[in-house]
């Protein structure tokens, strides 16, 4: 296998993760969206806390997976530059490590400590801690049961 057949394999690794990234956060929306609703609507007949308690738990539920993809991601992303010095470089080519670039994906502890540490340096809890004030507003001001 040459260097660019490995970037190819790469880069469809984090494409698959956009895309996956996508749907795990439409499928949140639609399953918040259906409980908030019922909430609203009274057809679903619970209290402002446990509408709070069920959504904050989807919105941590979601957010760790989706992490848990980012990291697997970002390996990849760390394996394609390194190719991509190597490629500008004299230095040979080193491959191919998918596998190895990617099993720390496998260690729950990585894991763990690539998802805080990557959500805080990108940005990317905003949309779920957006829903979560959504869900604590809607809790203090929503139907009383």
């Amino acid at each position: 296998m040459n260097a660019e057949k490995e970037l190819e394999l790469l880069q469809s690794i984090v494409n698959q993760w956009v895309g996956f990234s996508f749907k795990i956060r439409g499928w949140l929306l639609a399953l918040i969206t259906g409980l908030t609703v019922g909430y609203l609507s009274g057809k679903i007949e619970f209290g402002g806390v446990v509408y709070l308690a069920i959504s904050a738990s989807l919105i941590a539920c979601f957010w760790i997976i989706d992490q848990s993809q980012r990291v697997v991601a970002g390996l990849a992303i760390k394996r394609m530059q390194h190719i991509e010095e190597l490629l500008r470089s004299d230095h040979p080519y080193d491959g191919p490590r998918i596998t190895e670039s990617l099993l720390p994906a496998l260690k729950p502890l990585f894991v763990l400590k690539e998802v805080f540490k990557a959500s805080f340096q990108a940005l990317s809890f905003i949309p779920y801690f957006v829903l979560l004030l959504l869900a604590v507003v809607l809790a203090w001001f929503g139907p009383s049961p």
